[in-house]
């Protein structure tokens, strides 16, 4: 049986990289298709590239996994979360 990984959708042309500011470690940052702004580690897969047939000026969407947020890797945010329990 395979297993799917969750993905967000996310607007290639908006990204820019920068450093976490609680452990340093290089991000890029990503805007999801709701406008969020998302950081990643510094290199994700992005699967699927596509642009909306409807308009023609659209920008290159991607998917790239959840387990490539930065959050969710970040040593820094872990001992953030403790220190506020």
């Amino acid at each position: 049986m395979s297993t799917i990984e969750a993905v967000i959708t996310v607007l290639l042309s908006t990204r820019s990289p920068g450093r976490c500011k609680l452990c340093r470690m290089p991000i890029v940052w990503y805007r999801s298709i709701a406008g969020t702004s998302m950081p990643f580690t510094a290199a994700p897969m992005v699967d699927r590239l596509r642009r909306d047939a409807r308009a023609v000026d659209s920008p290159v969407i991607g998917d790239i996994a959840r387990r490539d947020l930065h959050w969710r890797t970040c040593p820094g945010m872990k001992a953030t979360r403790r220190r506020v329990q």
